[in-house]
């Protein structure tokens, strides 16, 4: 995961990644990171990218209004 390091969006209104990714056992920092799941927990990494999508995807459509 990661954000467009040349936004104008203020940082304020931003998801932190980070914070995002440590509850499904990944890290980061608060612009960019990362979750890995093994081989035979596609589902479980499916649901997880379902669950992110709908956290941050108001946040995005907010900031992009702009």
């Amino acid at each position: 995961m990661g954000s467009n390091p040349w936004t104008k969006v203020d940082p304020a209104t931003m998801v932190n990644l980070a914070s995002v990714c440590e509850r499904y056992g990944g890290g980061g920092h608060a612009r960019v990171g990362a979750i890995s799941f093994p081989p035979d927990q596609g589902d479980r990494a499916r649901e997880a990218a379902a669950e992110i999508v709908a956290e941050c995807a108001p946040m995005n459509l907010q900031n992009n209004r702009s």
